[in-house]
């Protein structure tokens, strides 16, 4: 084989030569390169590297990286190609930084709407009162669970740690879909944590701090579902004990 520069050479960088070639060769396509030497054929070139691409014929490496907000699977001739068989937009529930093979979710707890986006900040964190139970969301993943309440970027319908939510606590109540608690009204109550309801205050108490009841004061009665609003005993009667209905 000839490599003395001046009858022949081996086949250089970027370039492939088949059998009977011309000095020059032929350069390796658009979405190749090749930094070796003496290539026969053009299925020798390489691929561009995934998260690059390879704009002009005859590259010895790769152009540079795909661009933000778009990914390059690998063959890719322009940095940001769309709805091609080497690369997209970045798609919705997903980011792509620059130079991006394979878009990467955004994690539990958020969402995007959106595509072409470049970094994880872009990610939204979940809704109040919403959850978002999956990675690569484009929407929450439905309502907090009754009983609970959801205060933003929840990755479950029922969250205890006191950051994303919790459950609900005691003198409130939570439906479906709930970011903030709700306290019980005068005249009702709930005991307990994990409610959607309150309770009506049963008759010989009154209900104001919204956890417990509270036996009705002596020189008073209370039917029923009271709060600041029992009754004192009527003019001519009285009481000592307490819890009159």
């Amino acid at each position: 084989d000839p490599e003395d520069g001046l009858t022949g050479d081996r086949c250089p960088q970027g370039m492939y030569c088949p059998e009977g070639s011309s000095f020059e060769g032929q350069a390796c396509p658009k979405g190749t390169y090749s930094n070796e030497t003496g290539l026969q054929e053009e299925g020798q070139c390489t691929d561009c590297t995934p998260g690059y691409y390879c704009e002009t014929e005859g590259l010895t490496e790769p152009t540079g990286m795909c661009f933000p907000g778009f990914y390059c699977s690998g063959q890719a001739t322009e940095p940001d190609p769309v709805d091609k068989a080497y690369g997209d937009v970045c798609p919705a529930g997903h980011y792509c930084p620059i130079g991006t093979d394979l878009p990467s979710k955004c994690p539990q707890g958020t969402y995007l709407n959106v595509t072409g986006q470049d970094g994880l900040e872009d990610c939204s964190d979940c809704d109040g009162g919403k959850y978002c139970g999956h990675k690569g969301l484009t929407a929450p993943s439905g309502d907090c669970k009754q009983g609970y309440f959801c205060s933003g970027g929840s990755n479950t319908s029922t969250p205890t740690d006191g950051i994303t939510g919790d459950v609900c606590f005691t003198g409130h109540f939570c439906v479906s879909g709930t970011k903030t608690p709700s306290p019980c009204r005068d005249g009702t109550y709930v005991n307990h944590t994990r409610s959607h309801i309150c309770y009506d205050c049963p008759a010989g108490y009154h209900c104001v701090r919204g956890f417990t009841p509270d036996p009705c004061p002596a020189g008073y009665f209370c039917p029923g579902s009271n709060g600041y609003d029992y009754e004192p005993c009527p003019a001519g009667t009285f009481s000592a004990t307490e819890k009159l209905s």
